[in-house]
């Protein structure tokens, strides 16, 4: 099945978990899992050795998405990155810049808006 996303284009709460995973260290991440402990079983965080693992376990766990990121903003305050806590709220509030991704679907043509995330 084909996503309304055009093809090339990553989401913008990927790109946001990619950003984040290559902005934490390793430090930051072992804080996480501490905290995360609640969430995900003590055996798998065992295994958490990045931050992509960490929010790939969240995920799993329904603990974040694109509209559930209470918890992973109340994350980051807690081990001290205000400034990854900041990123949070500007992608819930939509600091995007916008493209059009012109789709055919069944010989109909639709214009879908996206917007990139500017972090």
């Amino acid at each position: 099945m084909k996503s309304i996303l055009h093809e090339n284009r990553l989401s913008p709460f990927r790109i946001l978990l990619f950003d984040f995973s290559q902005e934490l260290t390793h430090q930051d991440v072992e804080k996480m899992k501490y905290l995360a402990l609640d969430f995900i079983p003590r055996g798998r965080a065992e295994d958490i050795q990045n931050g992509l693992h960490l929010f790939d376990a969240l995920e799993r766990n329904s603990r974040i998405s694109p509209q559930n990121l209470d918890l992973l903003k109340e994350m980051l305050v807690k081990i001290g990155r205000e400034d990854l806590a900041s990123k949070v709220d500007k992608f819930r509030r939509g600091k995007c810049a916008p493209f059009l991704v012109t789709r055919s679907f069944d010989g109909l043509n639709k214009d879908f808006d996206f917007c990139q995330i500017m972090l």
